[in-house]
């Protein structure tokens, strides 16, 4: 029997990055965004405050290439909080328009670090 090749092939790529407790925030804090290896121009900044326990983020990327760039099943971008044990939070969907995006969303988790990734259709909702 013929194997067939994989549906679609996944490329990990990891980056250093930090989780932020915003629990105490008084202020606004500016977290840059930069890109990996696959959209190396990619950059960006997020202000997040904290509004009586609630996490408010305002995220504004630039650079992305098409999320079709890393495969068909790519379909757009997803900003993610991810909490110190690993859980991944879906906080919305980064709309490209003229090559800048920007999303205002919130965060239950008062410790996270942001993540952008490029994804097909089924993880969006």
């Amino acid at each position: 029997m013929a194997q067939s090749a994989p549906l679609y092939r996944l490329t990990v790529v990891s980056a250093p990055g930090q989780a932020v407790n915003y629990r105490t925030l008084t202020s606004t804090a500016k977290i840059g965004l930069k890109g990996t290896v696959l959209a190396q121009a990619a950059t960006g900044q997020a202000k997040v405050w904290n509004d009586k326990g609630t996490i408010h983020i305002v995220a504004k990327v630039r650079d992305l290439p098409p999320a079709s760039t890393f495969g068909q099943g790519y379909l757009t971008y997803v900003l993610w909080g991810i909490s110190p044990e690993g859980r991944a939070n879906n906080l919305g969907e980064l709309v490209i328009k003229h090559g800048k995006c920007k999303l205002k969303t919130t965060e239950a988790i008062q410790t996270f670090g942001l993540v952008v990734t490029g994804e097909g259709l089924s993880l969006l909702y």
